[in-house]
């Protein structure tokens, strides 16, 4: 990321969470997004987190207007996760600047369509960062064996 990076200096971030949320996924991509505006890249960070008034230097936050924070059910959770892909295809492609790079969190599972979608279209490179996979999952699922 930072060849890419330093060649760009423009990068945007989709992750469904985001400051304030206090999720892990949340605080390291906060974390991302602050140091590399701090080195004097161009962050913009497409999220799902609700806005609580306060600001972070040097980013530019755009928060979907269709995010729903209480509901617990996983069609609820499903339903709120293929919204926020359908605004982030969108808001990527008319927010997308000249050798950009994007940053795709893996939450919703789905999203990494995101990324490659707006690579087809705009030519921007992408980046797919898969979290939470869990070994044991894998073991279970035949894909790792059970020594593995």
């Amino acid at each position: 990321m930072s060849d890419c990076l330093q060649r760009t200096g423009n990068l945007t971030i989709i992750s469904q969470h985001f400051h304030p949320s206090t999720a892990a996924t949340a605080q390291l991509v906060t974390d991302l997004a602050s140091g590399l505006a701090f080195k004097g890249h161009q962050v913009q960070v497409l999220t799902a987190t609700p806005d609580s008034g306060e600001e972070l230097p040097d980013i530019f936050i755009a928060r979907s207007p269709f995010s729903s924070s209480g509901n617990t059910n996983i069609l609820s959770k499903s339903l709120n996760g293929l919204i926020f892909v359908v605004w982030s295809l969108f808001s990527s492609i008319t927010r997308s600047r000249n050798n950009e790079v994007i940053l795709v969190v893996s939450n919703p599972p789905f999203i990494a369509v995101v990324g490659l979608i707006v690579r087809l279209l705009l030519g921007v490179k992408y980046i797919f960062v898969l979290q939470d996979l869990f070994p044991r999952s894998a073991q279970l699922t035949g894909v790792l064996p059970a020594r593995g």
